[in-house]
């Protein structure tokens, strides 16, 4: 049994991989984010085996909490096991903005330059992931997340503004970061020849693109017509979209076709693969199967 710390527990990617997580038996997790003291912090940092650090500020009320939220944390925390003489090995989310002069980018840069002093100080196992644009589940929208924003906005019937339709993002779903930094946890993660982790399955797609697919996504609804889930991303983008969709949105209207034979009701057809339909069929038609609804899958 491990124990391990997690900082910025109630965030988007720590909500996502605390949830992986809790469902293991080897691992006892300690939750640490904004709402608890620094005592609280330093006795889950001296109970803890691994430490997966993801707090941090990116959208602050002043400039200068990027640098105390992102840096200033960093170096308290390996400060608390260097002081200690203890060897615990860290995994950090950083980002790709890390390579950027601006604020946010300057202070995740910092707080990487933290870890690696700490793993030559130390000589303990230091994880760098410099993350791309990371969507999926949970994550806040009007925040910093324009696919969070345009889920929400296409589930709830508002519009979605596009500044520069060709405009490219490089993403990551949630799911395969967690994948990843759980791949870590158990020893099977190394860094690349940079010394930075990278998630391995990432994508690139305009915001056009982007809208496009999202926009599709809402017409099924009422069309009943899916488009290809063929590829990774675009099931990764309809998992993310329904689960923005309000409770009371899973369920929709069915048309239903009667005549003597009984009724049929299609729920969704399939522009690549198979139109699915909930038949149920007269007494005089067949006497076997009254009061039962078969499910079918007719391919046309």
């Amino acid at each position: 049994m491990r124990t391990v710390l997690l900082t910025g527990a109630d965030g988007f990617i720590g909500r996502n991989l605390r949830t992986c997580l809790e469902r293991r038996d080897d691992v006892r997790l300690i939750c640490i984010d904004v709402g608890n003291s620094k005592e609280e912090l330093i006795a889950a940092a001296m109970a803890a085996d691994f430490v997966i650090h993801l707090a941090g500020v990116n959208r602050p009320k002043d400039v200068s909490e990027f640098e105390s939220g992102n840096k200033g944390l960093t170096e308290e925390l390996v400060e608390l096991f260097s002081s200690r003489y203890k060897k615990v090995p860290i995994l950090i989310s950083s980002s790709i903005q890390a390579a950027l002069d601006n604020p946010y980018g300057k202070s995740k840069l910092g707080a990487e330059e933290a870890i690696r002093d700490y793993a030559g100080l130390t000589g303990a196992s230091v994880f760098i992931f410099r993350l791309p644009n990371v969507f999926g589940k949970w994550c806040r929208p009007n925040y910093n997340s324009v696919i969070a924003t345009w889920c929400y906005n296409t589930t709830h019937n508002l519009p979605i503004q596009i500044n520069d339709p060709a405009a490219e993002l490089h993403l990551v779903y949630i799911d395969d970061v967690a994948e990843a930094f759980i791949s870590a946890l158990d020893g099977k993660f190394c860094p690349e020849n940079d010394g930075f982790c990278r998630v391995n399955q990432t994508y690139k797609r305009s915001l056009a693109e982007i809208a496009g697919m999202l926009e599709s996504f809402a017409a099924s609804r009422k069309t009943l017509v899916m488009s290809s889930l063929d590829d990774r991303f675009t099931r990764a983008l309809y998992a993310t979209w329904l689960s923005y969709l309000p409770e009371q949105e899973f369920s929709y209207p069915l048309e239903m076709k009667r005549d003597d034979r009984g009724w049929l009701a299609e729920f969704i057809k399939s522009t690549s693969l198979a139109r699915f339909s909930c038949p149920k069929q007269s007494r005089a038609s067949h006497a076997g199967i009254i009061g039962t609804i078969p499910r079918s899958r007719n391919f046309s």
